[in-house]
């Protein structure tokens, strides 16, 4: 899938450094999506959520690594893990990090297993980390591939 937006070429040790950081390993997956993307827009946007009040939305970005500010969350760059980790993981579960945003505030994480999960933010100063989160894919790669163009004729493009 190509990325548009993607942010400098990493190396194996920036992603080992942030891990460090973050205390949490993640999954091989994610970390070969770093290491090719390093963030960025997908050009296939849209996915199912399975959910009734939601049944589709948009990934606006994921998060990419600031390498020069790691392990300072306050200066890295505004759509990095580490800002975004610093900045909105109150909203999310304690054994999760922050991977991207989708409907332009709703979170995108992975949790210790490497499974997919967002976070409807319904009321922007809801801090509760467990309400309102859903799980989306077993793993990174799974919710890769769920993604899909929408034509703004309301026909889904798949493939």
């Amino acid at each position: 899938m190509e990325f548009k937006n993607s942010y400098p070429q990493l190396c194996v040790d920036d992603v080992d450094r942030l891990q460090s950081y973050l205390q949490f390993s993640f999954s091989e997956q994610y970390r070969q999506f770093l290491l090719r993307s390093n963030g960025g827009t997908p050009e296939k946007q849209m996915f199912p959520t399975g959910l009734n009040e939601c049944p589709e939305s948009v990934v606006d970005f994921f998060c990419h690594v600031d390498t020069g500010n790691i392990e300072t969350p306050d200066d890295a760059h505004a759509f990095s893990i580490s800002f975004s980790q610093h900045e909105y993981g109150v909203f999310i579960p304690d054994d999760c990090v922050i991977i991207g945003f989708c409907n332009r505030d709703d979170p995108l994480f992975l949790n210790r297993s490497g499974e997919v999960w967002m976070k409807l933010c319904e009321d922007p100063d809801e801090t509760t980390p467990g309400e309102h989160c859903y799980r989306l894919s077993h793993s990174f790669d799974e919710f890769i591939a769920s993604l899909y163009k929408f034509d703004w004729k309301n026909e889904k493009e798949k493939s």
